[in-house]
Order: C-alpha cells, then structure tokens, then sequence
C-alpha cells in the first residue's frame, strides 16, 4: 500500500520529466554543479563553479521554453566569470543593462519578471558583496528562481534551487559560526 501512494504522489513528475527528458537530465547535471558552486566557502571558487551551473541551466531553461529565464542564467554565468576579476561598477550596471535589454522583450507573463529581478540581484551581490552578505542577497534570488521553476513546471529547477536554499543557509551558518568564533578568541 505505501509504494503505491509514493509511485501515485510522484506521477505527476513523472509525467513532466516524460514531456522533457533531455531538459529535465540537463537540469540534474545542473544540480550536481550547482551543489559543487554553494558548498563553497571561497568565494572566487563559488563564482567558478556558479559560470559552469549557469551555462547548463540555461540551456535547460531554453529547452523548457523559458526564454527570460535561459537568457538570464546565461548573462548571470557571464556576469560571475567576470566578477571573479573585477568589482567595477561599469561591468556590474553593464551586466544588468545586458539582462534587462535582452530579457524585457521575452516577458509575456509576469513569472518571467522574476528572473530578471534574481540575475540584477545576484550582479549587485557578486559585484559589490562579499561573504556572508553576498551569500544572503544570492538567497533572496534563489527564492525568485524557485518561485520561477515551479511556474514553468521544471523538476530539476525546482530540485536545485530548492537545495540552493538548503546548501547556502548551511554555508552562511558555517561563515557565521566561524566569524562568531574568531571574534570570541580575540
């Protein structure tokens, strides 16, 4: 009885993994990248693996006929290569210009805004952020990305950015633990 309510509760994604399976397994892929990107303590690490996450995502996001949301994973992947070397705010406002004008014209729904908002968000944090702060403003686009992949009906979206939440709160907890303790020894 209770392997047929488990098999009964996950038919629905099953059926949505069926309708896309290359976009559904690129957004495991994703998933393993992206839990490799906010396990990290480093931020110039963080940014490296957050490029490669972007680019595969956004690849899942074309293929699940989220214009806006491919667009903006891939100019958010750009965007973390680049903060690696610089903070300048020339490249932060170019960044969100970039998005903004190559996002706007595929908004047909107001779900597609929240990407939008997430990658100006996520350019502001990497740019002009550091540790714990840059970590928690990631997190309140991770809720807009969320908000997002369940819209679209995207499993492995769903999955990951879900467990984005998980894994940065842990990370922010361990920074925060450390800062806590440094203080405590000087």
């Amino acid at each position: 009885m209770g392997i047929d309510v488990l098999m009964s509760a996950l038919e629905p994604l099953r059926q949505l993994y069926l309708q896309h399976p290359v976009a559904q397994s690129l957004g495991m892929v994703a998933l393993i990248t992206g839990f490799l990107a906010f396990a990290q303590k480093d931020d110039l690490r963080l940014k490296q693996f957050l490029s490669a996450y972007c680019a595969v995502i956004g690849l899942h996001f074309l293929l699940m006929g989220s214009y806006p949301g491919a667009i903006s994973a891939w100019v958010s992947g750009t965007r973390a290569w680049a903060s690696r070397r610089t903070n300048s705010l020339v490249w932060m406002f170019a960044f969100m210009l970039i998005n903004i004008v190559l996002v706007v014209p595929g908004i047909t729904a107001w779900i597609f805004v929240l990407p939008l908002f997430a990658a100006c968000l996520g350019t502001w944090a990497l740019f002009r952020e550091k540790g714990m702060r840059m970590r928690f403003m990631m997190m309140i686009g991770t809720v807009c990305w969320l908000t997002h992949n369940m819209a679209i009906g995207s499993i492995g979206g769903t999955i990951i950015e879900s467990s984005f939440l998980l894994i940065n709160a842990s990370t922010l907890y361990r920074l925060w633990r450390e800062q806590k303790t440094s203080v405590v020894v000087k």
